[in-house]
């Protein structure tokens, strides 16, 4: 089920207790998981998504956000909804894909702008293969404007992009298409050989250029992109964690999820490799803990991590090829045997 949230008014009456704003394209409001004033609501969107994405990465949609909160039990807020924003069933066939205007391919551009885009690439550690397979958007005069252009293929044809603002307040725009099953870099994983799994693609395209990197887009990782990978038959899938509260806590879950999807018949080996062992530890020790959510999240923010991420990590003079060796073979209980190494 999809409820679009067109008008201030609409947003208003759903949910008040996060007092939103209109800010044009989107509202701005409460996160209803870390409490701060950073979660955004696309007027063309269905999903409330918390900007602070290396400290917790909320998202929901509106229709689990109100029926976890029993609000589709209310009849009177029900009518007036159906009335001002009708339920509708959620489409399979996808919308068409709508480039950027102004957008250009780094690889088929030259002059200022384009040298000043890849200045911004290279100093943000991105490999040089990758480069060339970006574009960027500028003067535009739109909500793109100003940004690298981040395609997405599948058997050889676009199927979505990410734009990343270099200036302003929200730094990523997504295509208006679902992200559900798009899978970064998916048409050069290849059968028999690794693939990196980032949770952002800044950190995918900052690994050594002879590794297959891929990305989730968010820290919980789809079925539909696990199966996509899966089929490529992969020799090892490695996961690269952020190291903040969401990338610690989401982790096993994902883990679990991609081994429960490889058939018995296949073989592929999970590994995980992070950055900051210790500040990892120290985090997921939080996260295992008894205590309240909002009060794990509030201690995992004390926790000094110099690299939360893999492209920081490389951006701090870190090395970008991850060697198999220095990765740890999950099974189901290796990160709390990992944490207790640590702690020990």
């Amino acid at each position: 089920m999809k409820i679009k949230v067109d008008t201030l008014e609409k947003a208003q009456l759903l949910f008040p207790e996060l007092r939103p704003e209109d800010k044009g394209d989107y509202f701005l409001m409460y996160c209803p998981e870390c409490g701060h004033k950073e979660a955004f609501l696309y007027k063309t969107g269905s999903s409330i998504t918390c900007n602070r994405r290396d400290k917790c990465g909320y998202r929901i949609s509106v229709f689990d956000y109100l029926k976890n909160n029993n609000k589709l039990k209310n009849s009177d807020l029900i009518s007036q909804i159906t009335l001002k924003t009708p339920y509708i069933e959620e489409k399979k066939i996808e919308k068409q894909l709508i480039l950027p205007g102004r957008v250009k391919l780094l690889r088929n551009a030259s002059g200022a702008v384009c040298d000043k885009f890849k200045r911004y690439l290279l100093k943000r550690k991105v490999n040089k293969n990758f480069i060339n397979e970006l574009g960027y958007v500028y003067g535009s005069e739109d909500k793109f404007d100003n940004s690298i252009f981040i395609p997405f293929y599948e058997n050889g044809e676009l199927v979505y992009y990410i734009c990343r603002k270099t200036s302003g307040d929200i730094r990523y725009l997504n295509s208006d298409v679902s992200a559900t099953d798009k899978v970064f870099n998916l048409d050069n994983i290849k059968e028999g050989e690794n693939v990196f799994v980032f949770e952002g693609v800044f950190d995918a395209m900052s690994i050594n250029e002879k590794e297959v990197p891929t990305a989730m887009l968010t820290n919980n990782f789809s079925k539909q992109k696990m199966e996509k990978i899966i089929e490529k038959l992969p020799k090892n899938v490695i996961f690269v964690p952020d190291i903040d509260y969401a990338g610690v806590s989401s982790l096993e879950k994902n883990l679990r999820l991609f081994s429960m999807l490889i058939p018995p018949s296949v073989s592929i080996g999970l590994y995980v490799y992070i950055i900051d062992r210790e500040g990892f530890s120290r985090i997921y020790d939080i996260y295992k803990s008894r205590k309240p959510q909002c009060e794990k999240i509030k201690m995992s923010s004390t926790v000094k991590i110099e690299n939360k991420d893999f492209n920081d990590f490389v951006k701090n003079g870190n090395s970008d090829y991850i060697d198999l060796k220095d990765c740890i073979r999950w099974t189901p209980n290796s990160l709390d045997d990992l944490v207790l190494s640590l702690w020990t």
